[in-house]
């Protein structure tokens, strides 16, 4: 038995030294590239989902589009509304590979649209009358789609149920004058607005009864779900970026600041989460003359930034620049900025990441601070350690030689699998 102690003094040893270099590994910083940047002329992007392969792009073009490009961004289809003045602004995958879209129209009470996965219309749903409502974000949900969406004529927002063919079965005007976004997750779904410096937030369930809210002295520019809670991007008094971290009751448990090299004016607009890594991207302000710069900024869960990046230095024909979207891909990440010159010549530019292929969590699933690798480790060693001993006792030195032995292996095995 005294040779079971030893070692189990040894494993225990070596068991923290692997915890440590693991710990230590995860603040280094990320080998990322910059893969491309597609300038896209007279085209806004709302919002843009990656596809097995490629991107659909929703947004306005003097009128709302929907287009897929493929994986070098070259069109594979299409559709322009025909009108005086739309946008899609909301886009998500439906079920059957197609795609649901919502948004805008000049005149209309709102926009909703479904096309299948070759860019064809199955319907549209634009009635025509008051109120004008813009319809800002969707979830697909079994029976139908939940929008969100406000009038900015009359100050009112209001959440609105279709179902499966468009057709609205619900309306809910909401406490809210102006709603500047939303998430989800299984439970829940989440509105929010504010201003420079405050923010509210709305919880409903999907029957569509309020479940709590909450105010912030923040700006909150986005806000994201996952597992055990939220996180988002902000900024405080226009001046610090931030990066928060929610409860599941959107109480704020982690507040991460940042500065441009710990100096320059920054904020923070959207956030993403992938592989244990909060992307999240804004701009800075940097010289006398206030330009602005785009910026990308990559965290671990534990605040510290492995990686940033100010985007402006490689956008052609233009001064300013900042982040609107973003969102992960197979490979890495995208980021939409919009930019323009001296004399207000404004243009569009997506960012093409790369090297952020980690396996692990997503914006919607992810559960950060997961740290069931070491436990792994040793609850397979104190197994181990058992059969040590077994063997020990049956069969002397031999066997626990030989137990030590396939020990060693089995936990070397389990670590480089984990």
């Amino acid at each position: 038995m005294a040779l079971v102690a030893v070692f189990s003094i040894l494993m225990i040893g070596g068991l923290s030294a692997l915890s440590a270099t693991s710990e230590a590994a995860e603040t280094e910083p990320l080998e990322i590239e910059l893969v491309k940047i597609i300038e896209l002329l007279d085209i806004f992007p709302e919002e843009i989902i990656a596809v097995n392969d490629g991107y659909v792009i929703c947004g306005y073009e003097g009128n709302a589009y929907i287009e897929k490009r493929d994986k070098d961004f070259n069109v594979v289809w299409s559709d322009i509304l025909e009108g005086d003045g739309s946008s899609y602004n909301a886009l998500k995958q439906t079920a059957d590979g197609g795609y649901i879209v919502a948004g805008y129209e000049k005149d209309k009470e709102y926009l909703i649209a479904k096309y299948d996965s070759e860019g064809n219309q199955k319907w549209i749903t634009n009635p025509t009358g008051t109120p004008n409502i813009t319809l800002l974000g969707l979830i697909v949900v079994e029976d139908g789609y939940v929008t969100i969406g406000c009038s900015y004529a009359d100050s009112k927002s209001y959440i609105i149920k279709f179902d499966l063919d468009g057709n609205e079965e619900d309306r809910y005007e909401t406490e809210l004058n102006r709603i500047w976004g939303m998430t989800y997750n299984s439970d829940l779904f989440l509105i929010f607005t504010g201003s420079s410096y405050k923010t509210e937030i709305y919880a409903y369930d999907y029957n569509i009864d309020l479940q709590w809210n909450n105010t912030y002295d923040y700006n909150i520019s986005d806000i994201n779900a996952y597992k055990n809670g939220f996180y988002g991007a902000a900024s405080v008094d226009n001046t610090t970026g931030l990066l928060l971290i929610f409860d599941e009751n959107a109480d704020i448990v982690k507040t991460i600041e940042y500065n441009w090299q710990e100096t320059y004016e920054t904020q923070l607009y959207v956030s993403t989460y992938k592989g244990d890594y909060y992307v999240t991207a804004g701009e800075i302000s940097i010289d006398t003359f206030w330009y602005e710069y785009g910026l990308v900024v990559i965290f671990d869960e534990d605040g510290n930034v492995l990686y940033e990046k100010k985007i402006s230095d490689e956008l052609e024909n233009y001064t300013d620049s900042y982040a609107i979207y973003i969102t992960t891909t197979p490979d890495g990440f995208i980021v939409v900025y919009k930019a323009w010159d001296d004399v207000s010549n404004y243009g569009t530019y997506i960012a093409v990441f790369g090297g952020l292929a980690t396996e692990g969590g997503s914006e919607e699933t992810a559960a950060p601070g997961d740290s069931s690798n070491p436990m792994i480790l040793i609850l397979i060693f104190l197994i181990m350690l058992i059969i040590v001993a077994v063997l020990t006792r049956r069969f002397g030195a031999p066997g626990f030689m030989f137990g030590a032995f396939l020990t060693l292996i089995v936990l070397g095995l389990t670590y480089l699998v984990w």
